[in-house]
């Protein structure tokens, strides 16, 4: 969906991740890649607090966005 998104032109990407406590790396690094080579801005409203700690410890929450949804 995402990719769909890009492909329309979208210029920043907003994610509602409702019930997710992990995320698969093929997943961080794709989104890595948005973000730094293809420019589009992400942010994340993530309801799971796992998962945000989780992206904290990788050091990701800032490069995505990621904030308590």
């Amino acid at each position: 969906m995402v990719n769909d998104l890009v492909a329309q032109g979208a210029a920043s990407i907003h994610l509602a991740i409702l019930d997710s406590l992990s995320m698969p790396s093929s997943v961080i690094g794709f989104f890595v890649k948005l973000v730094n080579r293809d420019k589009i801005p992400l942010t994340m409203a993530i309801h799971d607090g796992r998962l945000l700690e989780l992206l904290e410890e990788l050091s990701l929450d800032r490069l995505f966005g990621a904030r308590k949804g």
